[in-house]
């Protein structure tokens, strides 16, 4: 592999994962952008549920940037750090209102403390919602945005947060009878299903809000990757169109693409021959991945499902049937969910198959049997 580390302080425009930052030369934007942010700008409730690693941090990014400059007060909570399978639900509740306090700066205004602990006659779900009402929107005149990231991590705690829904879900409800919480507004993110994350009957702001699909790259949207490789190779689409049949157009996977190639001519002129990027990839991405996985992508998606609460032995026929068959039809089973938030398998036109020719190569059918064979002795 590229030896990353001989690079470490040397400034690359492309990113092999993590957030790329609202200015960051190589973002690409895609339609998701300008949906998130119309959505968002008009006052409607909006999630990005998909698998790991396909720009929802990046997204989320740059339309917080983008909404600040138009005087939009966001906050950004990330729902992991509030609490694990260890806290207790009044836990769980104080500490995402000591993280909603910190992101508004609202700390020298309000003495959280002294609040929560002068409200504790009322239920947990109902202390947040009164604060929000009384304290938020209150010392906050401007618009605000609350993006809830990882909001998957809600499944890994001890109790129910169904209650939580329906706070965000009652935002939008009452707003007729108080118009102060048309100046609030919430945004979702994380790797789940809508019905993965609560009971049905609280899956109002969901089944009324706004659904952003965040899709891979497409051709026309590349520009920023082939500004930043038009040193090293003829500045056209048609250049990269190679990379994006390898991956698909997943982000992950095409800015580790051209992150190697950039580096690679670095070292020395690229040896262009034939099937050049062919073997690239195949030298760099496919042979010994588990070696050249860095930062982390595949075994991620190896482990999800390896180490799934469904049972793996499911997980890898249905993978088999599908690498074998090229497509198979979508039924909606708790399995074919698993493998598309996976991020191996993707759903078209009603359709599953394999998300790219790369993780073809990866997950092929010796890999699928070693561990058909381990799960099956």
């Amino acid at each position: 592999m590229v030896n990353m580390a001989r690079y470490h302080n040397f400034t690359c425009p492309f990113q092999v994962g993590g957030s790329l930052q609202a200015n960051s030369e190589t973002y690409v934007t895609r339609k998701a952008d300008e949906q998130l942010y119309k959505c968002l700008q008009g006052g409607y409730f909006s999630y990005v549920l998909s698998c790991r690693q396909v720009g929802k941090s990046s997204l989320r990014l740059q339309t917080m940037d983008r909404l600040e400059r138009e005087g939009v007060k966001c906050v950004s909570i990330d729902l992991s750090l509030v609490g694990s399978h260890e806290i207790t639900l009044e836990q769980w509740y104080s500490s995402f209102t000591y993280l909603l306090v910190s992101e508004l700066g609202l700390y020298n205004c309000v003495s959280i403390r002294k609040w929560w602990s002068s409200h504790v006659h009322l239920l947990p779900h109902d202390r947040l919602k009164k604060f929000i009402d009384e304290i938020v929107l209150k010392l906050t005149k401007r618009k605000i945005v609350i993006f809830l990231d990882e909001i998957d991590s809600v499944k890994n705690v001890n109790f129910s947060l169904d209650k939580f829904f329906q706070i965000i879900g009652s935002v939008y409800a009452e707003r007729v009878n108080n118009p102060d919480l048309l100046r609030l507004n919430f945004a979702v993110f994380g790797v789940a299903t809508i019905s993965g994350l609560m009971d049905e009957k609280y899956l109002n702001p969901f089944i009324k809000g706004r659904k952003i699909e965040i899709k891979e790259f497409k051709l026309a949207e590349i520009d920023p990757l082939i500004e930043q490789l038009s040193v090293f190779i003829y500045p056209n689409k048609n250049t990269l169109k190679p990379i994006l049949q390898w991956t698909g157009g997943q982000p992950f996977l095409t800015q580790k693409v051209c992150w190697i190639i950039y580096h690679l001519a670095l070292e020395g002129p690229l040896d262009k021959e034939t099937h050049w990027l062919d073997k690239l990839i195949q030298k760099f991405m496919i042979i010994n991945w588990q070696e050249n996985d860095n930062p982390e992508h595949l075994k991620t998606i190896s482990d999800r499902i390896l180490y799934n609460s469904l049972p793996p032995l499911d997980l890898l026929q249905l993978y088999g049937t599908i690498l074998e068959a090229g497509q198979i039809p979508f039924t909606d089973t708790a399995e074919e969910w698993e493998l598309i938030l996976s991020g191996l398998i993707v759903k078209k036109a009603g359709k599953l198959k394999v998300k790219n020719r790369l993780y073809q190569r990866v997950f092929n059918q010796q890999w699928l049997q070693n561990h058909l064979r381990r799960f099956q002795a």
